[in-house]
This record gives structure tokens, sequence and C-alpha cells, in this order.
């Protein structure tokens, strides 16, 4: 169980912070100024943020949280359905590189 104090939740926290806003400047770049073909050197980073965006999702799910009356919830299996019944299917869907699935 990974607990909200941690020292590796605020490391993640803090990285993943880091490759959301380098997704929010690199997408747009990508929709103005690249054409559809692009090399696999400039497309591999996207597969490592698509690839740590699935990894936060395992994160999530074995991570601690504290609900709305600050009381630590640990317990496996409620944090498994609060996050399916809030961000989990929005988290997975945009974590896959569906241009790359109906490309071909």
């Amino acid at each position: 169980m990974i607990y909200p104090e941690s020292k590796f939740k605020a490391f993640w926290d803090l990285f993943i912070t880091v490759v959301l806003l380098f997704t929010s400047f690199k997408t747009p770049y990508d929709i103005a100024f690249t054409g559809v073909d692009l090399s696999l050197s400039y497309r591999l980073p996207d597969y490592f943020v698509d690839a740590f965006f699935l990894i936060d999702v395992f994160i999530i799910m074995n991570s601690a949280f504290y609900n709305d009356e600050v009381y630590l919830i640990d317990d496996r299996k409620t944090i498994i359905i609060e996050y399916l019944k809030t961000w989990f299917f929005i988290d997975v869907f945009s974590s896959i590189p569906v241009d790359e699935i109906f490309a071909s």
C-alpha cells in the first residue's frame, strides 16, 4: 500500500505533473506544426508518456487516500471501487494510443 505521506507518492505525483505539463505543450505543437508521418524517435516520448499514465493507474489503485471526513482509507477493495466510480475510465482511455491502433 502506498500512503499519501510517503516520499515515493510525493515524487510520483510531482513526476506525473511534469509529464502532464510536457504533454500539454507537446500535443498542441504536434497538431499545429508536424505532419502525420513522424519518425519513431519523435513518437517515442509519446509512448513513454502513455506508459507512465498506465503505470499511474496501478499506482492509484494501490494508494491510500483521505475521504471527506479526513479518515484514511487503506482498504484495497474500497480504493478500487472509488477509483472505478471516478477517474479510472478516463485515465485508462486517455492512455490508450488510439491514433496508433487505428492508423493501420
